[in-house]
């Protein structure tokens, strides 16, 4: 069943790319062929109910990186480790900015292929934990993200916070037993809700076109908050 929603999101499929991963890596063979009958039907019927739209986003599609960083495509409203070092490199060297969204992609790669490498029982502690990483960093794994799309994060942060409310609750208290993950996902919303304005307004004021995009740096802060908070209390203080 779980595999059956998930290829629902064929209707935005760069936004779980790293969530199939996840699933793979987690020897969940029934859910990712389901994830892979009901992607391509959704895609299949896509193309069935409209086909000159779907032909034209598969064309953007094949042009994804180069496209995404023109004006037309507001790549200061968009959120993601590639374009965390275009927007910041851009506007002084193009190719230079590849190579840092590259190397930044490729780093995020990495750590979603270490949480995702080891198996947890579905439910667990541990696999809400390396789920909402795995969110998380799926989303920064996107070329082409904005902001209002990266609403898949609600549900790390429920996970987050199913594991770490505290219990008993007290008023003078934070929801959360653990400040770093409060911390992160409160700086994740704000960065989210302000950040595309905020370079308007500072082009606006000053012409500078370089962006360092809170948004990602904020999420890339809620990883290593949630890869943190998932260690016992003993582990973290042995360093583990």
């Amino acid at each position: 069943m779980a595999g059956l929603f998930l290829g629902l999101f064929a209707l935005k499929p760069q936004s779980i790319v790293g969530i199939f991963c996840f699933v793979l890596l987690q020897r969940r063979w029934k859910a990712a062929a389901a994830t892979l009958v009901s992607g391509g039907a959704v895609t299949a019927l896509g193309f069935v109910l409209f086909e000159e739209p779907s032909r034209h986003f598969a064309s953007l599609s094949t042009a994804t990186f180069v496209w995404s960083r023109t004006a037309a495509a507001s790549p200061w409203n968009q959120v993601g480790f590639f374009r965390l070092g275009t927007n910041l490199l851009d506007p002084w060297s193009p190719a230079l900015g590849t190579v840092a969204g590259v190397a930044l992609m490729l780093a995020a790669l990495s750590c979603l292929v270490l949480v995702s490498a080891r198996r947890h029982p579905v439910g667990s502690r541990d696999w809400d934990f390396a789920l909402a990483m795995v969110i998380a960093l799926s989303l920064g794994l996107s070329p082409y993200m904005f902001h209002y799309d990266a609403g898949l994060l609600a549900i790390a942060f429920a996970l987050v916070a199913h594991r770490l409310a505290r219990a008993p609750s007290s008023p003078n208290e934070p929801y959360l037993s653990d400040p770093r993950a409060s911390a992160a996902i409160f700086v994740m919303c704000l960065s989210m809700a302000l950040s595309p304005g905020l370079f308007v307004r500072v082009h606006e004021l000053t012409g500078w076109s370089a962006w360092v995009q809170p948004s990602t740096l904020c999420l890339a802060y809620f990883v290593w908050a949630v890869f943190r908070a998932r260690l016992e209390p003993g582990d973290r203080a042995e360093g583990v």
